[in-house]
Protein backbone atom coordinates (compact mmCIF):
# COMPACT_ATOMS: atom_id res chain seq x y z
CA UNK A 1 0.00 0.00 0.00
CA UNK A 2 1.12 3.52 -1.16
CA UNK A 3 1.71 5.89 1.33
CA UNK A 4 0.72 9.87 0.43
CA UNK A 5 3.88 11.75 0.00
CA UNK A 6 4.57 14.56 2.70
CA UNK A 7 4.32 18.44 1.02
CA UNK A 8 3.99 21.29 3.37
CA UNK A 9 0.38 22.23 2.22
CA UNK A 10 -0.74 19.14 1.16
CA UNK A 11 -2.56 17.42 3.81
CA UNK A 12 -4.07 13.76 3.84
CA UNK A 13 -7.21 13.93 2.41
CA UNK A 14 -10.32 10.77 2.82
CA UNK A 15 -11.71 8.56 0.49
CA UNK A 16 -9.69 9.01 -1.93
CA UNK A 17 -10.27 8.44 -6.23
CA UNK A 18 -7.14 10.46 -7.90
CA UNK A 19 -4.28 8.44 -8.04
CA UNK A 20 -1.31 10.05 -9.51
CA UNK A 21 2.74 8.60 -10.32
CA UNK A 22 5.60 8.59 -13.00
CA UNK A 23 5.23 5.54 -15.18
CA UNK A 24 6.46 4.14 -18.41
CA UNK A 25 3.68 3.22 -20.84
CA UNK A 26 4.22 0.35 -23.86
CA UNK A 27 3.29 1.74 -27.33
CA UNK A 28 0.17 -0.16 -28.94
CA UNK A 29 2.09 -2.61 -30.72
CA UNK A 30 3.73 -4.07 -27.24
CA UNK A 31 0.80 -3.35 -25.25
CA UNK A 32 -0.82 -6.00 -27.98
CA UNK A 33 2.04 -8.24 -27.93
CA UNK A 34 1.54 -8.30 -23.56
CA UNK A 35 -1.87 -8.99 -23.94
CA UNK A 36 -1.41 -12.24 -26.64
CA UNK A 37 1.43 -13.50 -23.70
CA UNK A 38 -1.21 -12.41 -21.08
CA UNK A 39 -3.99 -14.98 -23.03
CA UNK A 40 -1.44 -17.76 -23.35
CA UNK A 41 -1.09 -17.77 -19.31
CA UNK A 42 -4.78 -17.65 -18.77
CA UNK A 43 -5.53 -20.32 -21.65
CA UNK A 44 -2.21 -22.53 -19.95
CA UNK A 45 -3.83 -22.11 -16.41
CA UNK A 46 -7.25 -22.77 -17.42
CA UNK A 47 -8.08 -19.11 -16.51
CA UNK A 48 -10.88 -16.78 -16.76
CA UNK A 49 -9.48 -13.43 -15.39
CA UNK A 50 -10.35 -10.13 -17.33
CA UNK A 51 -6.87 -7.93 -18.19
CA UNK A 52 -5.91 -5.05 -17.78
CA UNK A 53 -7.36 -2.75 -20.32
CA UNK A 54 -4.76 -2.01 -22.92
CA UNK A 55 -5.12 1.67 -22.27
CA UNK A 56 -3.92 1.02 -18.26
CA UNK A 57 -0.86 -0.91 -18.90
CA UNK A 58 2.43 0.37 -17.16
CA UNK A 59 5.25 0.19 -15.27
CA UNK A 60 5.43 2.43 -12.08
CA UNK A 61 8.30 4.93 -11.55
CA UNK A 62 7.51 6.77 -8.89
CA UNK A 63 4.16 6.88 -6.70
CA UNK A 64 2.83 10.65 -6.42
CA UNK A 65 0.01 10.23 -3.95
CA UNK A 66 -3.93 9.44 -3.89
CA UNK A 67 -6.06 12.25 -3.31
CA UNK A 68 -9.84 13.34 -2.87
CA UNK A 69 -8.98 16.32 -5.39
CA UNK A 70 -6.56 17.29 -7.95
CA UNK A 71 -3.45 19.04 -5.93
CA UNK A 72 -2.71 21.68 -8.78
CA UNK A 73 0.37 22.45 -7.18
CA UNK A 74 1.76 19.44 -6.47
CA UNK A 75 1.21 17.83 -10.03
CA UNK A 76 3.46 21.33 -10.97
CA UNK A 77 6.05 20.66 -8.92
CA UNK A 78 6.56 16.62 -10.12
CA UNK A 79 5.94 18.18 -13.67
CA UNK A 80 9.13 21.56 -12.78
CA UNK A 81 10.86 18.02 -11.21
CA UNK A 82 10.87 16.11 -14.48
CA UNK A 83 11.97 18.68 -16.58
CA UNK A 84 15.14 18.37 -14.58
CA UNK A 85 15.47 14.58 -15.61
CA UNK A 86 18.17 14.23 -18.42
CA UNK A 87 18.94 10.21 -19.38
CA UNK A 88 19.02 8.52 -22.48
CA UNK A 89 16.05 6.66 -23.81
CA UNK A 90 16.60 2.86 -23.63
CA UNK A 91 14.91 -0.37 -24.40
CA UNK A 92 13.65 -2.63 -21.45
CA UNK A 93 13.50 -6.49 -22.21
CA UNK A 94 10.50 -7.71 -20.40
CA UNK A 95 11.46 -11.39 -20.22
CA UNK A 96 9.74 -13.51 -17.28
CA UNK A 97 6.15 -14.11 -16.00
CA UNK A 98 4.88 -14.49 -12.59
CA UNK A 99 2.47 -13.83 -9.74
CA UNK A 100 3.80 -10.99 -8.32
CA UNK A 101 4.28 -12.15 -4.05
CA UNK A 102 2.47 -15.14 -4.78
CA UNK A 103 1.30 -17.18 -2.19
CA UNK A 104 -0.23 -20.24 -2.61
CA UNK A 105 -3.13 -20.17 -0.16
CA UNK A 106 -3.76 -16.08 -0.48
CA UNK A 107 -7.51 -15.14 -0.20
CA UNK A 108 -7.14 -12.13 -2.29
CA UNK A 109 -6.52 -12.16 -5.81
CA UNK A 110 -2.86 -11.16 -6.81
CA UNK A 111 -1.14 -9.41 -10.29
CA UNK A 112 0.50 -12.06 -12.56
CA UNK A 113 2.95 -9.88 -14.06
CA UNK A 114 5.89 -9.64 -16.85
CA UNK A 115 9.30 -8.62 -15.38
CA UNK A 116 12.63 -7.88 -16.47
CA UNK A 117 16.09 -10.02 -15.59
CA UNK A 118 17.99 -6.54 -16.28
CA UNK A 119 16.27 -3.31 -14.93
CA UNK A 120 19.41 -1.17 -14.61
CA UNK A 121 18.29 1.52 -16.96
CA UNK A 122 14.40 1.93 -15.59
CA UNK A 123 15.87 1.85 -11.91
CA UNK A 124 18.77 4.94 -13.04
CA UNK A 125 15.38 6.80 -14.32
CA UNK A 126 13.73 6.11 -11.08
CA UNK A 127 16.60 7.28 -9.39
CA UNK A 128 16.90 10.38 -11.26
CA UNK A 129 13.13 11.32 -10.90
CA UNK A 130 13.56 10.80 -7.01
CA UNK A 131 16.70 12.92 -6.98
CA UNK A 132 15.11 15.73 -9.11
CA UNK A 133 11.98 15.98 -6.40
CA UNK A 134 14.43 15.50 -3.95
CA UNK A 135 16.25 19.35 -5.19
CA UNK A 136 12.27 20.66 -4.87
CA UNK A 137 12.21 20.27 -0.89
CA UNK A 138 9.61 16.73 -1.47
CA UNK A 139 11.07 14.04 1.10
CA UNK A 140 11.12 10.97 -1.16
CA UNK A 141 13.94 8.23 -0.65
CA UNK A 142 15.17 6.31 -3.90
CA UNK A 143 14.21 3.01 -2.66
CA UNK A 144 15.03 -0.10 -4.98
CA UNK A 145 12.20 -0.69 -7.40
CA UNK A 146 10.98 -3.68 -8.74
CA UNK A 147 9.34 -2.93 -12.08
CA UNK A 148 6.99 -4.39 -13.92
CA UNK A 149 3.57 -4.96 -16.09
CA UNK A 150 0.68 -6.32 -14.10
CA UNK A 151 -1.45 -8.46 -17.17
CA UNK A 152 -4.35 -9.41 -14.34
CA UNK A 153 -5.22 -10.62 -11.16
CA UNK A 154 -6.43 -13.84 -10.18
CA UNK A 155 -6.33 -16.36 -7.20
CA UNK A 156 -4.17 -18.90 -9.01
CA UNK A 157 -0.48 -18.27 -8.46
CA UNK A 158 1.64 -18.71 -11.82
CA UNK A 159 5.24 -20.07 -11.04
CA UNK A 160 8.05 -17.75 -12.37
CA UNK A 161 8.69 -19.07 -16.23
CA UNK A 162 10.75 -17.53 -19.09
CA UNK A 163 9.45 -15.93 -21.96
CA UNK A 164 9.86 -15.08 -25.43
CA UNK A 165 11.48 -11.45 -24.45
CA UNK A 166 9.15 -8.54 -25.22
CA UNK A 167 11.42 -5.21 -25.72
CA UNK A 168 10.12 -2.69 -24.37
CA UNK A 169 11.10 0.73 -26.06
CA UNK A 170 11.28 3.49 -23.44
CA UNK A 171 11.43 6.68 -25.03
CA UNK A 172 9.91 9.13 -22.41
CA UNK A 173 8.27 8.97 -19.33
CA UNK A 174 4.10 10.20 -17.89
CA UNK A 175 2.83 11.37 -15.20
CA UNK A 176 0.10 9.76 -15.17
CA UNK A 177 -3.85 10.14 -13.33
CA UNK A 178 -5.64 7.44 -12.77
CA UNK A 179 -8.91 7.71 -11.15
CA UNK A 180 -8.80 4.90 -8.92
CA UNK A 181 -11.72 2.12 -9.08
CA UNK A 182 -13.38 3.83 -12.03
CA UNK A 183 -11.52 1.34 -14.75
CA UNK A 184 -11.19 4.72 -16.55
CA UNK A 185 -8.19 5.08 -19.18
CA UNK A 186 -5.52 7.14 -17.69
CA UNK A 187 -5.29 10.70 -18.31
CA UNK A 188 -1.64 12.14 -18.66
CA UNK A 189 -0.60 15.64 -17.11
CA UNK A 190 2.95 15.48 -18.40
CA UNK A 191 5.10 13.60 -20.84
CA UNK A 192 8.91 13.98 -21.24
CA UNK A 193 10.94 12.72 -23.99
CA UNK A 194 14.21 11.18 -23.27
CA UNK A 195 17.53 12.00 -24.79
CA UNK A 196 17.80 10.45 -28.03
CA UNK A 197 20.49 8.02 -28.81
CA UNK A 198 22.70 7.92 -32.02
CA UNK A 199 24.50 4.80 -32.55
Amino acid sequence: MFSQLALPGIAALKAPINRFFFAVLPDHETGCRIHQYARTILGTYGLHSKLIHLQRLHLSLQHLGDFAGVPRAWIEMAQLSAERVDTSEFDLMLDSALTFGGREKSTQQQPCVLMASDATAFRDLHIRICRAMQSHGVDIPDRRITPHVTMFYDHAVVKARPVDPIILRVREFVIVHSRSGTGQPFGIVGRWKLRQCFF
